[in-house]
Protein backbone atom coordinates (compact mmCIF):
# COMPACT_ATOMS: atom_id res chain seq x y z
CA UNK A 1 0.00 0.00 0.00
CA UNK A 2 1.52 3.31 -0.65
CA UNK A 3 1.88 5.95 2.09
CA UNK A 4 -0.01 9.08 1.03
CA UNK A 5 1.98 12.30 2.70
CA UNK A 6 0.19 15.50 3.44
CA UNK A 7 1.49 19.23 4.09
CA UNK A 8 0.54 18.59 7.73
CA UNK A 9 2.40 14.99 7.87
CA UNK A 10 5.43 16.35 6.30
CA UNK A 11 5.47 19.13 8.88
CA UNK A 12 4.77 16.83 11.39
CA UNK A 13 7.69 14.72 10.42
CA UNK A 14 9.88 17.26 10.52
CA UNK A 15 9.36 18.62 13.53
CA UNK A 16 9.71 15.76 15.30
CA UNK A 17 12.87 15.31 13.90
CA UNK A 18 13.60 18.89 14.79
CA UNK A 19 12.84 17.54 18.37
CA UNK A 20 15.80 14.83 18.01
CA UNK A 21 18.05 16.94 17.01
CA UNK A 22 17.53 19.60 20.27
CA UNK A 23 17.30 16.21 22.31
CA UNK A 24 20.87 15.20 20.74
CA UNK A 25 22.18 18.55 20.85
CA UNK A 26 21.59 18.51 24.90
CA UNK A 27 23.06 14.84 25.48
CA UNK A 28 26.21 15.06 23.74
CA UNK A 29 26.36 17.00 20.18
CA UNK A 30 30.05 15.92 19.53
CA UNK A 31 29.05 12.16 19.91
CA UNK A 32 25.37 13.09 17.78
CA UNK A 33 26.88 14.97 15.31
CA UNK A 34 26.48 12.56 12.06
CA UNK A 35 22.81 11.68 13.31
CA UNK A 36 22.35 15.36 14.42
CA UNK A 37 23.22 16.72 10.82
CA UNK A 38 21.35 13.44 9.34
CA UNK A 39 18.36 14.77 10.99
CA UNK A 40 18.94 18.33 9.88
CA UNK A 41 19.34 17.53 6.17
CA UNK A 42 16.31 15.03 6.27
CA UNK A 43 14.13 18.12 8.14
CA UNK A 44 14.84 20.24 5.82
CA UNK A 45 13.79 18.14 2.84
CA UNK A 46 10.44 17.33 4.67
CA UNK A 47 9.72 21.31 4.91
CA UNK A 48 10.90 21.83 1.65
CA UNK A 49 8.68 18.80 0.51
CA UNK A 50 5.68 20.32 2.56
CA UNK A 51 6.49 23.80 0.67
CA UNK A 52 6.71 23.06 -2.66
CA UNK A 53 4.46 19.92 -3.48
CA UNK A 54 7.19 17.41 -4.86
CA UNK A 55 10.00 15.71 -3.28
CA UNK A 56 13.54 16.05 -5.21
CA UNK A 57 14.52 12.98 -6.85
CA UNK A 58 10.87 11.66 -6.33
CA UNK A 59 8.24 12.68 -8.99
CA UNK A 60 6.69 10.27 -8.41
CA UNK A 61 5.45 11.68 -4.82
CA UNK A 62 1.99 11.80 -3.44
CA UNK A 63 1.97 15.11 -2.27
CA UNK A 64 1.04 17.60 -4.61
CA UNK A 65 0.16 21.20 -3.74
Amino acid sequence: MKQRHTKESLERRASRLEDKIERLSKADPDANHWEIQHCYEEAGRLREWAEHGCLIGNPTSTWRP
